[in-house]
């Protein structure tokens, strides 16, 4: 008997709140760059309303019933812990 295994795949959902309370003193390395492009890119805006998004992809992958969901990537935008802990929450 072969058996169907059915997968849910996401990736990229960057949960992402404002650098400005980490600004300067986290602005290092790719937190830098992610705080430049949250301003200067506009991803701020792009990015506005990811948690209920995020939390509206969780329930739609629940509602499918798959047998594993896989998510493999870019998480949060700068890795604040305010962004990570947000996550946590979400799943």
């Amino acid at each position: 008997m072969v058996r169907t295994l059915r997968l849910a795949h996401f990736s990229d959902i960057h949960y992402t709140l404002s650098p400005t309370a980490a600004w300067p003193l986290s602005a290092r390395g790719k937190r830098l760059v992610a705080s430049a492009g949250y301003y200067l890119r506009g991803l701020g805006a792009r990015f506005k309303g990811n948690p209920r998004r995020i939390a509206q992809l969780l329930e739609d992958v629940d509602a499918a019933q798959v047998d594993h969901a896989i998510c493999t990537g870019d998480l949060s935008s700068t890795t604040l812990d305010e962004e990570l802990r947000g996550l946590a929450e979400i799943f």
